[in-house]
């Protein structure tokens, strides 16, 4: 029962994910076009347009790399009997939710260190820049975290001799 309903808020965020990246994305698109076609047709430079995509491929990087699932090597995983392979995955979760953590904490140095520099181009502070490490340190947790869950009921739904979707 759990497993599916964390199945399920997993597919809705994941979903609710990739539409933001794609917005993000559309975003990147029309501003470059907009910049190019205020200097090549009206000979005017949009100043704001360079450091406003900086920011939103920063965004748009760190975002989409929550939903990667190449940044996964299984290699050893894939090697070894299921009990350690669960526990190696376990194992690798821990990890990663340390690495996780250090960039939370650490991002708010930096959050801090950055809030009273402001863009050129657009009105609003750099920190801006250093806000996904906060947001997709959280978000890429409750991710490690639903894989752990996935894993561990996976597992023990197989060795039920129940099927998993």
């Amino acid at each position: 029962m759990v497993h599916r309903t964390v199945g399920r808020v997993a597919t809705v965020a994941g979903r609710i994910l990739d539409v933001a990246v794609g917005g993000i994305l559309v975003a990147i698109v029309c501003i470059a076009l907009a910049q190019v076609a205020a200097r090549d047709v009206f000979n005017a430079s949009l100043t704001w347009s360079g450091e406003l995509n900086r920011l939103l491929y920063i965004w748009l990087i760190l975002l989409a790399a929550i939903r990667a699932p190449h940044m996964h090597i299984t290699l050893l995983v894939d090697a070894v009997p299921r009990p350690a392979a669960l526990g190696l995955r376990i194992v690798s979760a821990a990890l990663a939710l340390s690495m996780l953590a250090l960039l939370f904490v650490h991002g708010q140095t930096v959050l801090t260190l950055q809030a009273s520099d402001r863009f050129i181009g657009i009105p609003i502070t750099k920190d801006w820049l250093y806000w996904p490490l906060l947001g997709v340190a959280g978000l890429w947790g409750l991710t490690v975290i639903g894989e752990v869950i996935d894993t561990w009921f996976g597992r023990a739904s197989r060795d039920n001799g129940e099927t998993v979707s």
